[in-house]
């Protein structure tokens, strides 16, 4: 799946609120009340549809489609609840909400009725967003407005309900901006980079393996490196090419042995590398996950010596060998498969095996500079 090249559709500008916590319909208010318990989405509960053209959007993969592409939910008439990469997300009866992932954040912004997750209930005009070492999201107002002219016309036509909910939210922030109690800021909740930045981030971070990482599992270095490798061995197993392919570094074919990814890093990520690259890893994928038909054979897998490095136990290794060794690679709030090489099984450690000491911050790729 190729993710499409990002346009400025559905920009999420934050608004500043400087008179009143909430700015709701008319004038400053009270926040939302909390809703109650809600019964699971189900296909018949909610109407999804596309932010880029209002097409309908299976039931079936919300979650992994949200990954790349934000997705329109509305209620069917009765409050739901949603699951988003081990979030809860309650939306209100009469409630049309945004749900969509950045680079950095995920985020559920309101456009009508309430949504709620943890403790926070966002009411129109409103967006949640969490980020991977949130549990609890924040609760910001968003302008409605730009949001409108950044859209194209036809997803204002096709998203029912949409355009009237638009409508009554922002000539209500528009008062708001008139008078003083709102006030536009330039940050972008989606995009908060700058576009090219934002755009050769995306092309490895929205993906719905490493975006499920990252927002389940958290910063925790270790939590996150054991993560990965087990999903990974698990991908394999499965015959799972696609996600063995998201998880592996983005210049995973260019590392050499004394090679290594970050600020150092002037290799130009032009949209033909990028593409070229994120071929050539599924093919190897393919070759080592079975695309769709058995896969490999994983008998267990533990931490090897040294940091982000693991052994996996596999009758399918090659002649002479007892498996494989997997090492992973920091950078850009994830640990990626750097290597993946037959190997034969390493003695058993004396010593509790090193763990990983590099948080994953850095860009896995630079452009050049």
């Amino acid at each position: 799946m190729r993710l499409r090249r990002f346009s400025n559709a559905g920009t999420l500008a934050l608004v500043a609120v400087s008179t009143c916590t909430v700015f709701a319909l008319g004038g400053c208010a009270n926040a939302p009340a909390p809703l109650g318990p809600s019964p699971d989405a189900t296909a018949d509960t909610v109407v999804l549809q596309s932010r880029d053209d209002g097409s309908e959007v299976d039931f079936d993969t919300l979650e992994a489609r949200v990954a790349f592409e934000p997705v329109f939910l509305s209620a069917d008439g009765s409050p739901v609840s949603v699951p988003l990469y081990g979030k809860e997300l309650r939306v209100s009866s009469d409630g049309l909400v945004l749900i969509g992932a950045g680079t950095d954040t995920l985020y559920a912004a309101v456009f009508k009725g309430r949504a709620q997750a943890a403790n926070e209930v966002a009411g129109a005009g409103d967006i949640l967003l969490w980020t991977p070492d949130s549990g609890t999201p924040r609760n910001e107002a968003f302008d409605v407005g730009r949001f409108r002219d950044s859209l194209n016309v036809t997803t204002l036509s096709e998203v029912d309900g949409l355009q009237p909910a638009i409508a009554t939210v922002a000539s209500s922030q528009e008062r708001g901006f008139r008078f003083g109690s709102l006030r536009r800021t330039p940050f972008n909740a989606v995009s908060p980079t700058d576009p090219e930045t934002f755009e050769r981030r995306r092309r490895y971070l929205n993906r719905p393996a490493v975006v499920k990482l990252r927002f389940e599992v958290g910063e925790d270095p270790q939590a996150l490196s054991e993560a990965v490798a087990t999903r990974f061995v698990e991908a394999l197993a499965q015959g799972d090419a696609a996600t063995v392919a998201d998880l592996f570094h983005p210049d995973f074919l260019d590392l050499g042995n004394d090679s290594d990814f970050g600020p150092s890093s002037t290799r130009p990520a032009s949209d033909e590398l990028v593409d070229a690259q994120a071929e050539a890893r599924l093919l190897v994928a393919r070759g080592l996950a079975g695309d769709g038909r058995e896969g490999l054979v994983v008998e267990s897998l533990r931490r090897a010596e040294g940091p982000n490095a693991f052994f996996v136990d596999s009758t399918d290794a090659p002649r002479n060998t007892d498996g494989y060794t997997l090492t992973l690679r920091p950078g850009d709030g994830l640990f990626f498969v750097s290597s993946f090489t037959p190997t034969q099984a390493p003695p058993e450690p004396t010593t509790q095996p090193a763990e990983p000491t590099t948080r994953p911050t850095e860009p896995a790729t630079q452009p050049a500079s």
